[in-house]
């Protein structure tokens, strides 16, 4: 091919190539009319150049290169130390001219020797020797939140339909609280039933897959069924304070601040890490999510219907008449309303609980 070829399928100018040939970087052969002839091998040759040019190496050390002097590796590790410090002064210049933006400095009276002083802060190794953190706080928080609804489903049918609960009859306030309680540690019985089984099987949970998240031990191996226990106890203690009202608020937040700047403490003490498919959402986990979300509010309401179903349909002897009626009565009983002494009992209980966790909250804070 003739050098017009050569310039398109390189992109490089006609006076590069010259120069190179000039730097015996390549050797085109000539024609009978004494025209250069560039071969496939040549094309290759300069797109070699170009990109070993991009990494700013000499062309001098690019000849070197090329003819086995100097070894490739050898060279960028070298060329590594040159670029970190361009990227060390770029970052000085970058914090010398905002220091002048927001001085709003003019040139009459330009202090140069305040400008000058501006040093960074030297690197801290520190920084280095850690564990970089997954992050994706908001990512975790969702797909635990799939994983409780989806236990909570569970635990509907159970108290519903087996135990013959109704949640409509605690209107109490009291009432209606313990329920609330109530439902989120059989939730979080039935989360250390089903999760660390999920995580040595499988390794992830269904909230954890539909937000690509996974879970890892150090050798990036599914995790025993001890250690993934061991990590659910802590995820329970540290991660949302025992489940007690409103402290779990608290701890969630906290977690949420650490999340981004380090490694969970349940997962550092077990040698686990979050490992993250993407680093961005994708659109269709979040249309996932929505559809779970929809889906198991359809499935509650459903739960629901069933549970008001009477026991025996169709033609009825009187007997099953009876039980319907008994089982409607029983199933819709609305709780009476708290003596004193009991709402006074329930309260004593409630300040216990508040106590122990504020004693809690401060040995894990000091």
């Amino acid at each position: 091919m003739n050098i017009a070829e050569a310039e398109r399928r390189t992109g490089l100018t006609r006076a590069n190539i010259r120069f190179y040939e000039k730097e015996g970087l390549l050797t085109p052969t000539r024609g009978a009319n004494g025209y250069r002839d560039y071969t496939e091998d040549d094309v290759q040759t300069l797109r070699k150049i170009m990109l070993l040019r991009r990494l700013r190496l000499s062309v001098p050390d690019i000849r070197a290169i090329e003819s086995g002097e100097k070894a490739l590796p050898e060279a960028a590790a070298g060329q590594l130390d040159v670029l970190q410090g361009d990227i060390r002064e770029s970052e000085q210049a970058y914090a010398m001219c905002r220091a002048i933006c927001e001085d709003r400095a003019e040139w009459n009276g330009l202090d140069v020797d305040r400008y000058q002083s501006i040093v960074l802060p030297a690197d801290d190794p520190r920084e280095k020797d850690r564990i970089p953190p997954a992050g994706c706080p908001w990512r975790r928080f969702f797909a635990r939140n799939v994983d409780a609804g989806l236990y909570g489903l569970l635990w509907s049918m159970l108290s519903q339909w087996v135990f013959r609960i109704n949640p409509d009859n605690f209107i109490q306030f009291m009432a209606g609280l313990a329920w609330t309680v109530a439902c989120g540690y059989v939730g979080w019985l039935l989360t250390f039933v089903f999760e660390p089984v999920l995580l040595h099987y499988w390794g992830t949970t269904p909230g954890k897959w539909i937000f690509g998240l996974s879970v890892r031990d150090e050798d990036g191996s599914k995790l025993s069924i001890r250690t993934a226990y061991a990590r659910l106890w802590g995820v329970f203690g540290y991660g949302n304070c025992y489940a007690l009202p409103f402290f779990d608020w608290y701890y969630n937040y906290k977690c949420y601040r650490a999340c981004k700047e380090e490694e969970l403490p349940w997962d550092l003490e077990n040698g686990c890490s979050i490992v993250v498919r993407e680093r961005e959402v994708r659109w269709y986990r979040v249309a996932l999510y929505l559809l779970v979300i929809a889906l198991r509010a359809a499935a509650g309401y459903g739960i629901d219907i069933h549970a008001k179903l009477p026991p025996n349909r169709g033609e009825l002897t009187l007997e099953q008449f009876v039980e319907n009626c008994n089982d409607y009565l029983k199933y819709n009983q609305t709780c009476r309303r708290m003596s004193r002494t009991e709402a006074g009992i329930a309260m004593r209980i409630w300040a216990a609980a508040g106590l122990l966790a504020g004693r809690f909250c401060i040995r894990c804070d000091g």
